[in-house]
């Protein structure tokens, strides 16, 4: 089966970042800004993965049960088409779920970024246990997904660094605006560079 819903768009470097995006969020939003300027600077070659399902009434229309299938099929068709080495994997939402498709078809040495992971009521969190990591997840406290990433079942998962942002939802904004949001890719971005130096000697 052909890859049906993806655009995938790749830049030079040494190593590579993939980026996943969400079902209505590209990857040139701001909550891959961080992640987007941490590869630049270690020279590291930029995935770009672009997904139409949003634009596809067939998917849109579909049952839970149906999408997530659908969902599952892309992620395993796209960790074929990937390079067959060790990556940095950066999903947002929907990517994260695609995420989730990819886990054991990936190198071993591959680490994982769960931006605003989409776990509430989908297969994610079960999929995410035979995850070996390392992991980074970054979820707003104001997220529907937030009740589960505050488990211990989440929080206990293989690898697993997770940051919680107090006031943002699942789109990453917040009451206070564009201020409180700028200070939080601030600090991922931090966070980021800090986990991919640590985590780098493991690939």
């Amino acid at each position: 089966m052909a890859l049906r819903w993806s655009k995938i768009s790749e830049g030079p470097g040494t190593g590579r970042m993939i980026l996943l995006a969400g079902l209505r969020y590209p990857t040139d939003r701001p909550m891959f800004a961080p992640a987007v300027e941490a590869a630049k600077a270690r020279g590291m070659g930029i995935t770009r993965v672009e997904f139409g399902f949003a634009d596809d009434p067939a998917f849109m229309g579909a049952s839970d049960e149906a999408q997530f299938e659908a969902i599952g099929e892309e992620g395993r068709e796209l960790a074929t088409a990937l390079v067959d080495a060790p990556v940095v994997l950066v999903g947002k939402s929907l990517g994260t779920m695609i995420m989730g498709a990819m886990i054991g078809r990936m190198h071993p040495a591959t680490r994982w970024v769960w931006l605003t992971p989409a776990l509430k009521e989908t297969p994610l969190l079960a999929q995410m246990k035979a995850c070996a990591g390392p992991s980074l997840s970054v979820i707003g406290g104001a997220d529907g997904s937030t009740p589960i990433t505050r488990g211990a079942e989440y929080l206990a998962l293989p690898g697993m660094t997770h940051l919680e942002f107090e006031g943002f939802n699942h789109v990453w904004t917040h009451p206070n605006g564009a201020e409180a949001e700028a200070r939080s890719l601030k600090e991922i971005g931090r966070t980021l560079d800090q986990w991919l130096d640590t985590t780098d000697a493991l690939t």
